[in-house]
């Protein structure tokens, strides 16, 4: 039987609310050669079952199941498994638009000559526009990064298997937060032949345990433990490119990093901490670069957005109100109220 052309990989875990309409997208993308990969990562809800029903009526479909490891793993089983010529990456709870992926992949020609192809997310409950296909860049993964940096989101891509066989390049089994955005380093760091396309395809489903909305103590830690940590392997990564470019990368990777670092910043906001852990966490974004942030563009707002952030990161007295009124007023009433209205305007 001949291999498929697309592979998409689908880690699920605890996702019975949303699996259903996610597995329903995928078979609305206009393909004709592919295979769906549903890796269980030890669902505890009906999460297998669902999985197997939809096997049993797609022969598309392939089922793996594995303890509980985490979407790293599972992403990497995924992968391991895979036949096909492309990956494409879909989370259990978010969804395709129907005829994404064709329209997406079709608006490159020729494209053999590529190992990424990247397209573009809007959250779900933002206005569904019309389906654009303008390639806005062809080059390589370096020439990307130095013009607009990288995604931070895995599932933003066809990746070519080879490409990332070749490159020994997958998922860091030991984050739960940050992994996406080193394997995008990653793969744009070993410099693609890449094409970044216009189509605006996968919708990202934002509920109470998404990864950008979870808020709880316990989690928020472990997120920027790992962000941090990622953050750091992002930088070792440049720094190990081989070449005359070497620097012009590690620059452009500074300034990209530079300009994500209010995801951390927020989750450092939302931890808490106590004297004696601030000083840790402070001390560990010290080590591995992300402390002192720099203005992300110029003008008085990236500036004074710059220095209050390091003021509040420099010194406790000023980290302990701006966390606690972050956690009091900003994650209980205006960031739900923000969500409610874009709802409400879609």
């Amino acid at each position: 039987m001949e291999n498929p052309k697309f592979s998409i990989v689908v880690p699920v875990y605890n996702a019975e609310g949303y699996l259903r309409k996610c597995l329903d997208s995928l078979f609305q993308q206009g393909l004709d050669s592919y295979e769906i990969l549903l890796v269980n990562d030890g669902s505890t809800d009906s999460s297998l079952s669902i999985c197997q029903e939809y096997a049993e009526n797609n022969h598309r479909i392939k089922v793996l199941s594995q303890s509980n490891q985490g979407v790293c793993a599972a992403r990497n089983n995924g992968i391991e498994h895979s036949t096909g010529e492309w990956i494409v990456l879909v989370d259990s709870d978010d969804y395709l638009l129907d005829n994404g992926l064709y329209t997406a992949f079709s608006a490159v020609k020729c494209q053999e000559e590529y190992d990424v192809i990247q397209y573009k997310s809007s959250y779900d409950f933002w206005p569904k526009k019309v389906l654009t296909t303008d390639v806005i860049f062809m080059g390589s993964g370096h020439d990307l990064i130095r013009r607009s940096g990288f995604v931070s989101f895995c599932w933003l891509c066809f990746y070519r298997r080879d490409f990332l066989i070749r490159n020994h390049i997958h998922f860091n089994n030991k984050y739960i937060v940050g992994e996406d955005q080193l394997f995008v380093a990653n793969v744009f760091l070993h410099n693609p032949r890449t094409a970044v396309v216009s189509t605006d395809i996968y919708r990202y489903v934002v509920h109470e345990d998404s990864a950008t909305t979870k808020r709880d103590v316990k989690h928020t830690r472990r997120c920027v433990e790992d962000y941090l940590s990622s953050f750091y392997d992002i930088l070792s990564i440049a720094k190990g490119t081989k070449g005359d470019a070497k620097d012009d990368i590690v620059t452009a990777c500074y300034k990209a990093l530079n300009a994500k670092k209010m995801f951390g910043f927020s989750r450092m906001l939302s931890s808490q901490y106590d004297y004696r852990n601030f000083k840790r966490i402070r001390s560990r974004a010290r080590e591995v670069e992300f402390y002192p942030i720099y203005p992300n563009g110029a003008g008085m707002k990236p500036q004074c957005m710059a220095w209050m952030i390091n003021l509040i990161l420099k010194h406790y007295f000023f980290y302990k109100p701006a966390s606690c009124f972050f956690n009091s007023l900003v994650v209980k009433y205006i960031l739900p109220r923000l969500r409610v209205n874009l709802k409400n305007e879609k």
